[in-house]
């Protein structure tokens, strides 16, 4: 068993809210644990681009796994690099944050660049120590989840999947619907003109690769200035012995007012085709149009996380 993995087994209380799914109970602990273990596999085999930052205080040892990112790096033109785990074993705050000082450090050797990661609210000690050292809050997020799929029965609305030839449409309404409060409006590393690209050529990569189905609103009367990307994360459900519809990225524009709900409503009818057990979604604490929508359809908060990012 290496370092790392000591480590990991040595901390499975704080590790399970890492687990993105730790608040499906239907799943078991240990095999959230799994899941999350099995992530480590590309730092254990020491994979291109992912690394371990170790270093050693007050006869403490922690472990920061992290990746670059080349196609982020080339897209915005500045390194970047996603923090995965701090893997520690103490209660000392101090301790923690001269680690997480000395991590900052080593990010400094590497050309100027970018950072970030996402951290559970449980681990507060690990956020107050990442805080001190100038990483900013990018985003606060609110994970929700929907677990009567079978027994959804709720009013019907016309939609269509989107093909190949509404990808323009499908930029236009990412981009010109901006949610300031979501990571790339939100973070000062970007401008709001890269975070509205960078959404727009998200919308068009969720048509053509990231997404299962893609659901527009279907009216004839109304232009379908709205749409919602939805994937089945094929291999996390497979690995959980589940079955998954998580909402990737939604827009909705003036002339679709109201098409939120619809929408959902539909991505539950589409996940009951699927045999989906659930319905994933992500929003942030300022979004108080989805949280009516989540009252209205049923849907339960599972976990709050706070999205960090540092820039060097």
């Amino acid at each position: 068993m290496t370092a790392i993995e000591k480590a990991f087994q040595e901390q499975h209380k704080r590790m399970l809210y890492y687990s993105p799914y730790n608040y499906l109970r239907k799943i078991g602990r240990e095999t959230h644990l799994d899941f999350l273990k099995q992530q480590l596999n590309p730092w254990l085999e020491a994979k291109q681009h992912y690394s371990v930052f170790e270093t050693s205080i007050n006869n403490t040892d922690f472990y920061f796994l992290y990746r670059y990112l080349p196609l982020d790096t080339q897209y915005f033109k500045s390194p970047t690099y996603k923090l995965f785990l701090v893997l520690y074993a103490t209660e000392d705050y101090f301790t923690l944050e001269k680690a997480v000082e000395a991590f900052k450090k080593h990010l400094n050797k590497y050309s100027k660049g970018y950072c970030f990661g996402e951290i559970p609210a449980e681990d507060s000690l690990l956020l107050q120590a990442f805080t001190a050292n100038n990483f900013r809050l990018a985003e606060t997020r609110l994970n929700y989840y929907y677990d009567q799929v079978n027994q959804f029965n709720y009013e019907r609305f016309p939609v269509r999947p989107a093909t190949e030839n509404d990808i323009p449409l499908l930029r236009k309404t990412a981009a010109e619907n901006r949610n300031n409060f979501d990571r790339y409006h939100a973070d000062i590393f970007f401008t709001p003109e890269q975070a509205d690209h960078y959404l727009a050529t998200y919308a068009e990569a969720c048509q053509k690769t990231l997404a299962d189905l893609v659901l527009l609103p279907g009216e004839k009367d109304i232009s379908p200035d709205a749409f919602m990307a939805i994937s089945r994360l094929s291999e996390d459900a497979a690995f959980l012995k589940t079955g998954f519809a998580r909402i990737l990225l939604t827009a909705v524009g003036p002339a679709c007012k109201g098409w939120h709900l619809k929408l959902a409503a539909e991505t539950i009818q589409q996940a009951k085709e699927w045999d989906s057990h659930y319905v994933l979604m992500t929003t942030q604490p300022t979004n108080r149009a989805v949280f009516r929508t989540s009252e209205k359809l049923g849907f339960k908060l599972g976990s709050t996380t706070h999205l960090l990012s540092l820039t060097f």
